[in-house]
């Protein structure tokens, strides 16, 4: 089944990476390079994704994890993929209360990011 992603990193290597296999499987992929813009799409009721992708360290004043507190406010039930090269991104991430997150550390290979996407939808297999 075709799902929309929302990937937000301030990498373009980083979001092209991620965003090509994801595309040869088959998914709408929506790359932004910041929190800030994620949070104004995310903002708006008719922006929906099944799931977000999102790099803990950005250069802005908005970081990965200030991206994820805004999120466990109002997004719980979205699946979050964190990815980032930060060996303790789980213990800087804590348990925010989301239903569904994966922590996956960069790089990634193609088929280690389909393993763990699909994990979150699995009657797509």
């Amino acid at each position: 089944m075709k799902r929309k992603i929302l990937i937000v990193d301030d990498s373009k290597f980083a979001r092209t990476m991620l965003k090509a296999p994801l595309e040869r499987m088959g998914h709408h992929v929506i790359t932004l390079d910041g929190p800030h813009s994620a949070v104004d799409e995310l903002s708006n009721p008719e922006f929906v994704v099944d799931v977000i992708i999102t790099d803990l360290k950005m250069p802005t004043l908005m970081d990965g994890l200030g991206f994820l507190k805004v999120l466990s406010l109002s997004n719980k039930g979205t699946p979050i993929i964190v990815y980032s090269s930060d060996p303790h991104a789980e213990e800087l991430v804590g348990d925010m209360g989301f239903e569904s997150i994966v922590f996956l550390k960069k790089p990634v290979s193609p088929t280690t990011l389909q393993k763990n996407f699909q994990q979150f939808f699995p009657k797509d297999d």
